[in-house]
């Protein structure tokens, strides 16, 4: 949802406590082997850090809760970006819900092929140079509409899954000057799939976050290639 105040949305905001509707429906999963993947919890990720708004100005940007540009910045005097490697810092608020490592790494390679897809390859730097902006992303949040639960007996030697019908995802991104270091913009979005019985992703993987990552890919490369940090 747009937002012209500078500040961060929910997911960033400790105090702040957002729901979601979620179905959980349980599945005995017999085979030792599909516990053991299972478990593995890739959680404990250093805390995000705090967005670098100072000095910059909040900008109109569709569907983006923060979308922040330094005065005078003109975008189109840069002709290529440089991606860093995706990061991925989740702190869960269902604390049974486990974030496998499949879970991450589909995350962050879908989140850098999609932006790789919307800059175009020719908009692509390989290192920092003149008229190269750099762009680090880290996603906070990442909630399959299917998600693995950690182990849990169900009395017959099997396990316990149990799946959300609705997916969440969020990430922030902060834009530097490559040569220089100096913040260009930043940006910062969360969102949570349709209410059960509306969802057309609650039967799949990762369909809702996959959605958003695709809206967000396209946001932040038209907002840099199209010039809307023009000040």
């Amino acid at each position: 949802m747009q937002d012209t105040a500078v500040q961060a949305p929910a997911f960033f905001r400790p105090a702040a406590v957002r729901f979601a509707a979620v179905v959980l429906v349980a599945l005995a999963v017999a085979a030792p082997a599909v516990a053991k993947v299972a478990s593995q919890d890739v959680r404990g990720a250093p805390p995000v850090p705090e967005l670098p708004l100072q000095g910059l100005e909040q900008r109109p940007l569709s569907g983006m809760d923060i979308f922040s540009v330094r005065p005078g910045t003109d975008l189109s005097r840069y002709d290529r970006v440089l991606i860093d490697p995706i990061g991925l810092s989740v702190t869960r608020r269902h604390e049974d819900l486990a974030l496998t490592e499949r879970d991450a790494e589909h995350a962050r390679s879908y989140f850098r092929e999609k932006l790789e897809q919307e800059f175009g390859a020719r908009a692509l730097a390989a290192q920092p140079g003149p008229g190269v902006l750099r762009l680090s992303l880290l996603i906070t949040e990442f909630v399959p509409n299917s998600p693995v639960f950690p182990e849990r007996q169900d009395g017959r030697g099997g396990i316990i899954h149990r799946t959300y019908g609705v997916g969440e995802a969020a990430f922030q991104a902060v834009l530097t000057d490559a040569m220089t270091g100096e913040v260009v913009a930043v940006f910062a979005d969360s969102d949570t799939g349709q209410p059960l019985g509306q969802n057309l992703h609650a039967t799949t993987q990762y369909g809702d976050a996959d959605r958003f990552i695709r809206r967000w890919a396209a946001q932040i490369a038209s907002a840099v290639t199209g010039g809307s940090g023009q000040g």
